[in-house]
């Protein structure tokens, strides 16, 4: 059977094929943080796969480009570009969808509360979340989450995500969005412009004793379905991501 000779091939401007056996590739990245995950992903071809002819290059390609797919749409980005976000915008009026879980069990909510900073020399972002959410369990769960943004574009689907459960509804058959896996096993979805990828740090409940403010706890919580405090967590922004364009 022939194969191409070609040891490797440019796959986009952020990856390449290298062959390592006659029908086993695997997809090389350059740049971290995909460096690690794409290099375990190898790509076993097999002769049902093959053209009698022999493997020819655009074949190899097209049938990898699936498993490397959730990985086009995305590049890693750095804090400098997460610096030039209004923060106050980008989570109070443009909102964010906050998921947990993994590829087999996750659920995502809207927040517009919340905020970015620097904490224990770490990049951090504080998260909210009322006990009651189903989103709550997946955290719960979880060493990880990832905060979503989205364009204007899809302000109708984080909408439905921050009125809609979980628990009845399926949100991504409703919304339309593309879950992806990231390297780190957590989710995302393709149609995110940025994607901060973070590890849980610290979690604490609000207690009543400890509003100063009174009239917040009066303003805010309450006994009724989705009122009450919230638990607060503080996670490590590890990996941010950009939607290429």
């Amino acid at each position: 059977m022939k194969t191409d000779k070609e040891p490797t091939c440019k796959l986009s401007s952020e990856a390449i094929l290298k062959r390592e056996k006659p029908y086993e590739w695997t997809i090389q990245k350059r740049e971290k943080p995909y460096e690690q995950a794409i290099q375990k992903k190898r790509i076993v071809i097999t002769m049902s796969d093959s053209p009698k002819n022999g493997i020819l290059l655009p074949t190899v390609k097209s049938i990898i480009q699936q498993s490397y797919s959730q990985y086009v749409s995305m590049k890693d980005s750095t804090l400098q570009s997460l610096s030039s976000e209004d923060t106050f915008d980008l989570i109070g009026k443009q909102w964010m969808l906050v998921t947990a879980g993994t590829k087999d069990s996750f659920n995502t909510m809207t927040a517009s509360w919340g905020g970015l900073g620097w904490l224990w020399n770490k990049p951090v972002a504080f998260v909210f979340i009322r006990p009651e959410r189903y989103t709550h369990d997946f955290i719960e769960s979880s060493d990880r989450m990832t905060l979503s943004f989205f364009s204007e574009a899809y302000r109708k689907a984080l909408q439905f995500c921050g009125t809609r459960s979980g628990r009845k509804v399926n949100k991504i058959e409703a919304t339309g969005l593309t879950p992806c896996v990231l390297p780190s096993g957590t989710m995302g979805f393709d149609e995110a412009r940025l994607t901060l990828d973070c590890r849980k740090l610290f979690k604490t409940s609000m207690h009543k004793c400890n509003f100063i403010d009174q009239r917040i706890l009066e303003l805010w919580y309450n006994n009724n379905p989705g009122g009450s405090l919230h638990d607060v967590y503080i996670v490590e922004i590890e990996n941010i991501f950009e939607k290429s364009n």
